[in-house]
């Protein structure tokens, strides 16, 4: 099996994206506006993890905020890095 690495530097992440497995529909949620409380997916209705979707659109913001060149972090970079099965 071949795998993608994929890294992602903490300040480039815009959106998080949530698919519902149940009927695949995608619900985006941009990093700048923070989360609308969506508790199931707006098409059939499965739970979503609001609570935990907030929570990290939340550390990801305060993460952004302090890592820029003003912040308390500033010249730290913070990324995430994924396997992509091809």
């Amino acid at each position: 099996m071949t795998k993608t690495v994929l890294i992602t530097n903490l300040n480039e992440i815009k959106f998080i994206k949530v698919s519902c497995q149940k009927c695949g529909f995608l619900i985006q949620f941009p990093i700048d506006k923070g989360y609308q409380k969506v508790k199931q997916c707006i098409n059939c209705e499965i739970p979503i993890p609001a609570n935990q979707i907030q929570v990290l659109m939340e550390a990801i913001k305060s993460l952004q905020a302090a890592t820029l060149k003003n912040g308390d972090f500033a010249g730290i970079t913070i990324e995430f890095e994924t396997e992509e099965a091809k």
